[in-house]
């Protein structure tokens, strides 16, 4: 007996203290993330997402795409057009550096503190006055998001300050960020993108692919598209905030909207068109600047007639874009994956343990069977409580402790032992002793016969 007991025992102390230690220091953890992501491929289609922490009060959630695509028209922006200025408001056309620091000057009177400038700001031999003013402008704002086309050339250039600020550590990704377009230049080298005050993001990629994706590469570091980066300013979510998950979601703060993007950075769902809240022409804010719309978030973008073609689409998508950013409607709702309470998980895995204590009283080859078929029962039901109840089961601190019952037959009982159950058996009879064979009686001995007498 004192063998299975032994085996018991040691079972029982080995499983237990893996199953608790998965049980207590995985949740909330990136493998468990991972693992989730994993069960929830076996019920729902990629794109998705997973929220939430694995806590007891915050779960984990599943959002993926809506079957239906809805518009969101009260999350689109307001714009500000800098047109081709028919009745020659402007001091040039295309607007100089000047016109573009009188309509800044204008809007901040008007009380707004963080504009948010998609038109490229860029002159061939501005002057140093103009730009001044224009700075000077600039600099008045609380914050301005400006936008800059990207590219990749052979001799990488330094990340500016104003992309920096509003980009993240490539380190920071959770996942794979190798299919992400890769930039490292900015084609125009007098472009102005602001002071300390600016947050840069790109409003093209000249990279030949991915011209629509939400995020990029610049070496070590990620950068954003303006039109997300303008939901993120909107929002005051702090840049360090926002998470990056290629081919599931951009998420922007724990409470914030949750972007669906492919492994290559792009929208996963389809933008509907939304018409911009209102419509203001730049000129207008020189000779009426009380006929500003109060909506926001306001976009001052560039709807001139010779601006090229990526700039005319740019300009024109820029309000279907924020408003699907910002309303993330093209999402179902939140579902929770629940935990059980914490001593019901306990007592599963208390009962549990127990079981691979008897189970490895067995006979290695039947041992080995058993713990298969657990292993197979664990992870079934651990989906089916996923996809069809919604809870997280313990399932990982249950595998935990088949794995280390199955390295300890591994390392400590050999293939062909024997071994009796754990239940005593009775000890057998004592064969009766047989009884003494009787000594065989001697034979008794012949008498001797006379000697004849001799005659006389």
């Amino acid at each position: 007996m004192a063998r299975p007991l032994y085996r018991f025992l040691s079972v029982a102390v080995l499983s237990a203290a893996a199953s608790i230690s998965v049980w207590q220091f995985l949740p909330a953890t990136k493998v468990e993330r991972l693992m989730v992501e994993t069960a929830v491929r076996s019920f729902a289609n990629p794109p998705f997402y997973v929220g939430g922490k694995g806590t007891k009060n915050e779960p984990w959630t599943l959002r993926a795409i809506s079957p239906e695509v809805e518009a969101a028209p009260e999350f689109a922006p307001s714009v500000v057009s800098f047109g081709d200025d028919p009745n020659r408001i402007f001091e040039s056309s295309p607007p100089s550096p000047v016109d573009v620091a009188i309509v800044l000057n204008n809007l901040n009177q008007l009380g707004l503190t963080d504009p948010a400038m998609a038109m490229v700001m860029d002159w061939e031999s501005p002057g140093s006055v103009p730009l001044a003013a224009l700075e000077t402008a600039m600099n008045r704002f609380a914050s301005i998001t400006t936008a800059a086309p990207l590219t990749r050339g052979a001799v990488p250039a330094g990340l500016p300050p104003a992309f920096r600020r509003a980009s993240i550590p490539a380190s920071s990704v959770a996942g794979d960020a190798s299919m992400l377009p890769s930039v490292n230049q900015i084609p125009l080298p007098g472009i102005i993108l602001g002071g300390d005050n600016a947050y840069a993001g790109f409003s093209t990629l000249e990279t030949g692919s991915n011209s629509n994706a939400l995020v990029a590469r610049w070496e070590d570091r990620l950068v954003f598209s303006f039109p997300l980066l303008a939901v993120i300013r909107e929002l005051g979510i702090p840049m360090d905030q926002v998470e990056v998950r290629p081919g599931s979601a951009i998420q922007l703060g724990p409470k914030g909207p949750v972007v669906l993007i492919d492994s290559f950075g792009c929208p996963a769902t389809s933008i509907p068109q939304v018409k911009p809240a209102a419509i203001t022409h730049a000129e207008d804010l020189i000779l009426n600047p009380e006929s500003l719309s109060a909506a926001r978030p306001l976009v001052i973008r560039d709807d001139q007639s010779l601006a090229s073609q990526a700039t005319h689409a740019f300009s024109q998508q820029l309000p279907s874009l924020i408003a699907a950013i910002a309303s993330d409607r093209n999402l179902t709702a939140e579902k929770p994956f629940r935990r059980l309470a914490g001593h019901v998980e306990l007592v599963i895995i208390g009962g549990f343990v127990g079981l691979l204590g008897l189970i490895a009283t067995q006979k290695r080859l039947t041992a080995e069977i058993l713990l298969g078929l657990l292993a197979v029962v664990v992870l079934g039901a651990q989906l089916l409580g996923c996809g069809s109840a919604g809870y997280w089961l313990p399932g990982p601190a249950l595998l935990a402790a088949i794995l280390t019952v199955a390295v300890y037959f591994n390392l400590f009982v050999g293939r062909n032992e024997p071994l009796e159950s754990v239940v005593p058996s009775p000890e057998p009879k004592p064969e009766p002793k047989p009884e003494p064979k009787p000594e065989p009686k001697p034979e008794p001995k012949p008498e001797p016969k006379p000697e004849p007498k001799p005659e006389p």
